[in-house]
């Protein structure tokens, strides 16, 4: 039997020697935790099939290379690989019974197996390779590959063993030879026979589960779940932490960071603490449910027993608990730059806000419901709470999205707004019936909503969508999206999903305050380049002209945050000429300016 599949042509080019190199605007890049290796093989390189990942080991040069869905591959969860010889090809087979073939720059997906109902149980057992064939076992049988056209041959049911046995004598064929590997969470990841030479694998060495939080610096992500230690993200990559200056770290649950000194808040039940990139200091004890900044750099502390504490410079106010509140389970909690705190309300009744006398001149406490005149809320079970730039609290329910523009709550109406989008033609309110997992604002102060059906970027007032990722149309390894971070100054968007962590490099990234150098990228702009092309180091909303050397406006935009994307073309959609064209940057009243070069080679 032979069956047609489907062919994805991938430049491999791109593929990194390390899966943290930072690429174009639009493209993807994994984070994956590979410190558990299921098989190594040898073929023109060593191949090591980690989880979801594959890792390709250049012995002569030292050169790391990673595979997966953001380069190529069609799947996660990987079962088995295999070196074929005779056409130089790797193939992998998943979990799920599809089966990539990865030769030179071309992935081959043969997706039959996968997707036939004729067989309840479907799962690939083994990959045995001979004469330019494939074979397959699976739970129902044998399925035979031509591995030369890239498609099934034959389908052997169980039943027919000894037919197939006879044709191919698949009994003595040799099995793929699998090498000893061992692995480190420090050190990396270990080849037989050199089983004291370490290879280092960047990115996270456990699972991360912790509430990840970043300043422009860093990503700190705690481990969490009874895990020890958190890791951390910067423009040199990952790096793993379990000791500090010799001391063991404490199990982290929670982290956020200041917003104006370069320290982070992190904490677990029992304790906070200050982390400033080289010691952790004790800040509190007590029973601790979460922990937040205000954008004036007020610090909050949620404790269980002894209510609300205040923390700046030094000064401590603890401010208590209205009479019935008793905080059970885990409590979403948010400061805003009102001194007003927002967090989830026990057993499913909503939020309670508490109100400082701070800002506003007199402490409160509301609680908000699904009542049209005490919240509006779209549900009463609270999954996720954010402030976004202008100050508007953005929550998130199972039931959709509600946004407060609140002053003194002691005496002013506070209820939500429910935002209604059109999509596919109808009318509805923003993602009504979807459950919110996280929502994060970036610099242009977009929502990222992450939701059990992907991950979406919607507008600043949440009327229009704008991106939506699943696991089908992008690198994302499940549509599940517990939380989404965003590296401020790249514009990266991390994806926190339930199985794996990925990046996704953003439009918007954070203005500078006054404007200096601008970064173009890339610039000169390559030939095959087909992605967008940014301008970065700009002041907030700035405006960007482009013309030519003659002076003829080119194309004209606003910066996103601190970034402007052009996509090479006129005005009128045509792709601009070889040569080089001009960038002016100015804000709106003239004070703040720039001037920059693109060269585009060979047309774009």
């Amino acid at each position: 039997m032979k069956s047609s599949i489907f062919i994805l042509f991938i430049l491999f080019a791109h593929l990194a020697s390390a899966q943290n190199a930072i690429d174009a605007i639009g493209t993807w890049r994994e984070h994956y935790n590979n410190t558990e290796i299921a098989q190594v093989i040898k073929g023109d390189r060593y191949y090591l099939a980690s989880k979801n990942q594959v890792i390709a080991y250049n012995e002569s040069t030292g050169q790391v290379e990673f595979i997966g869905k953001s380069n190529g591959l069609h799947e996660i969860g990987i079962r088995k690989i295999a070196w074929d010889n005779k056409y130089e090809q790797l193939i992998i087979a998943y979990n799920n019974s599809a089966i990539d073939i990865i030769k030179g720059d071309q992935v081959y997906l043969i997706n039959d197996i996968k997707t036939t109902t004729l067989y309840n149980n479907k799962q690939i057992k083994n990959i045995k390779l001979s004469a330019g064939l494939g074979f397959i076992e699976t739970e129902f049988g044998w399925v035979i590959i031509d591995l030369n056209q890239h498609e099934i041959k034959e389908t052997w049911q169980n039943k027919d063993i000894s037919v197939v046995e006879n044709l191919y004598k698949i009994s003595s064929i040799p099995s793929v030879i699998n090498i000893e590997a061992k692995t480190d969470s420090l050190k990396g990841i270990a080849i037989a026979p050199n089983l004291n030479k370490w290879i280092s694998i960047t990115g996270p060495s456990k699972p991360i589960k912790g509430i990840t939080a970043s300043n422009d610096q860093l990503i700190l992500s705690p481990f969490s779940n009874y895990q020890k230690g958190f890791a951390t993200y910067s423009d040199k990559g990952w790096s793993n932490y379990f000791s500090l200056q010799n001391n063991p770290l404490p199990v982290v649950d929670f982290s956020i960071a200041h917003p104006t000194n370069p320290v982070f808040w992190m904490a677990n039940t029992n304790a906070v603490y200050q982390y400033d990139g080289n010691q952790i200091q004790l800040i509190q004890q007590g029973n601790i449910k979460n922990i937040g900044f205000s954008k004036n750099g007020n610090g909050w502390i949620l404790d269980e027993q002894k209510g609300l504490l205040s923390i700046q410079n030094n000064n401590n106010k603890v401010y208590s608990f209205p009479n019935g509140l008793i905080l059970n389970g885990a409590v979403k909690m948010v400061a805003n730059q009102q001194e007003q705190v927002w967090m989830t309300a026990p057993s499913i009744q909503g939020i309670y806000i508490f109100q400082s006398d701070k800002y506003y001149t007199t402490n409160s406490w509301i609680q908000k419901t699904t009542g049209a005149n005490n919240g509006n809320l779209p549900s009463n079970r609270i999954t996720s709470i954010v402030e976004d730039k202008e100050g508007a609290i953005w929550v998130g329910t199972d039931n959709g999205i509600g946004i407060f523009n609140c002053g003194d709550i002691s005496k002013d109406a506070c209820n939500a707004y429910l935002p209604i989008v059109k999509n596919n033609g109808f009318n509805a309110y923003l993602f009504q019936k979807e459950i919110i997992q996280c929502i994060t604002v970036d610099a242009a102060n977009k929502k990222w909503i992450g939701t059990n059906n992907g991950a979406w970027l919607v507008s600043q007032d949440g009327l229009s969508i704008i991106e939506h990722f699943t696991k089908e149309n992008s690198p994302l390894p499940t549509d599940t999206i517990l939380q989404i971070i965003i590296e401020p100054n790249s514009g990266e968007v991390f994806f926190q999903t339930s199985q794996e962590l990925v990046s996704y490099r953003g439009t918007a990234t954070k203005e500078v305050l006054h404007q200096g150098q601008l970064f173009i990228f890339p610039n000169p702009v390559p030939p095959d380049f087909n992605g967008p092309i940014s301008i970065k180091n700009l002041v907030e909303n700035a405006q960007v002209k482009i013309t030519d050397l003659n002076g003829k406006l080119i194309y004209q935009t606003r910066a996103l945050g601190g970034q402007a994307i052009w996509n090479g073309q006129t005005y009128e959609g045509k792709h601009v000429a070889t040569g080089i064209y001009l960038v002016f940057v100015r804000d709106d009243v003239g004070n703040e300016k720039g001037v920059g070069k693109i060269m585009i080679t060979k047309g774009y």
